[in-house]
């Protein structure tokens, strides 16, 4: 498990590294140590009935910001860019314990950094590691965590008070989750409200100047013409002890509205073998080769970052071959990173309305309109 966490962080580390190092950013870096306090959102009564105590939660952020050396560091107003280490209580130490996870985490302003009170938007996205989970004889009642790692999503939205060239103090909401993607059951995952208060102290400070004047784009970087396909496992319930595959193949297409932000929508096909699972479970007929076909529609939101884009994909099935299997409302939520000017790489989460993680997908797009 030592070795395990170790490769995460490495990886995180070398994905933070070669997105800063790619992109022209100074050799300045910023310290961010964070305390929170807030409570459980239990979305599950059997959930709800066990959470006996407030969260509290300490976080400590080290990264680099933007110098301005490429045109959408302006456009995004200087983003922070690093990785973190986050330790939380989950409600409930006897039953759900707590996590310490580690990330991959961008800090983005709405106003020019220089002024002296802002509103800043932060993303983080990692991997977390759980001191208890579900387990039949020591921890039936654990029904959020089938096993001891999950995934670690997190939005906050700060007010950061600029007190000198070099520190801030900021704080604000924050919304937490933390889930196994239906890799492994139970998957009820935890949900997390809370206030993040905290301080930033920067090293050789970066030099603000104003944001660019806004260049064109041209039809070759408007429009972006896309195939990918993506697998990822998912076990349907508890009582199912195999993990399922999963395939999808999506044709898409983005269009830039800026150098930063752009809309799209395309549709999915899944062969999705969990199908068997499900009908097993409901002492059903095996299930045939097109029971196991489904497809969505959707649309997609994208914020790019030099090469790494972060993905909102809303949408809906049109095609279900069991009416009781899926809840029709959809959504993605995932990153995708440009390799080469055709090919690029992602990871997508995909889920039901609210909050019921579905499976993770990763998987490689390639672009027929080369950019």
């Amino acid at each position: 498990m030592h070795l395990f966490r170790s490769c995460l962080l490495l990886l995180l580390l070398a994905i933070c590294y070669g997105t800063v190092a790619g992109e022209g950013f100074s050799r300045c870096f910023y310290l961010e140590p964070s305390y929170y306090r807030g409570s459980v959102f239990p979305q599950n009564n059997s959930i709800r009935y066990l959470v006996n105590e407030h969260l509290q939660a300490w976080q400590l952020n080290i990264g680099i910001p933007a110098d301005g050396s490429k045109k959408w560091h302006q456009y995004l107003n200087y983003p922070l860019m690093g990785v973190g280490i986050h330790h939380s209580t989950l409600g409930n130490n006897e039953v759900f314990g707590r996590v310490t996870a580690i990330y991959g985490t961008t800090a983005i302003k709405t106003f020019h950094p220089g002024l002296p009170v802002n509103l800043e938007h932060h993303l983080t996205a990692g991997f977390g590691f759980l001191s208890k989970h579900y387990d039949l004889k020591k921890n039936p009642l654990n029904m959020a965590f089938g096993g001891p790692v999950v995934f670690a999503l997190q939005y906050a939205l700060l007010v950061p008070v600029r007190l000198g060239k070099s520190v801030e103090i900021f704080a604000g909401p924050c919304f937490s989750h933390y889930s196994a993607g239906k890799i492994i059951q139970p998957n009820l995952g935890i949900h997390m409200l809370q206030i993040r208060t905290g301080a930033r102290y920067t090293i050789n400070q970066v030099n603000y100047s104003r944001r660019p004047e806004h260049i064109p784009l041209c039809a070759a970087e408007r429009h972006q013409l896309m195939l990918s396909v993506a697998a990822g496992i998912k076990q349907y319930s508890r009582f199912a002890s195999d993990k399922d595959l999963l395939f999808t193949i999506s044709p898409q297409y983005h269009f830039a509205l800026s150098h930063v932000f752009g809309i799209g929508g395309g549709f999915d096909i899944y062969l999705d073998n969990s199908v068997r699972s499900f009908l097993q479970e409901q002492f059903r007929k095996n299930a045939r080769l097109d029971q196991l076909v489904h497809a969505s529609v959707y649309s997609s939101f994208q914020l790019k970052i030099g090469d790494l884009a972060f993905l909102i994909q809303p949408g809906t099935y049109i095609l279900k071959n069991i009416d009781d299997f899926h809840n029709r409302a959809i959504y993605k939520l995932g990153f995708r990173y440009q390799i080469s000017p055709r090919i690029s790489a992602e990871a997508l989460l995909k889920a039901y309305w609210l909050a019921k993680a579905d499976f993770l997908g990763f998987g490689v797009g390639y672009s027929f309109l080369k950019k």
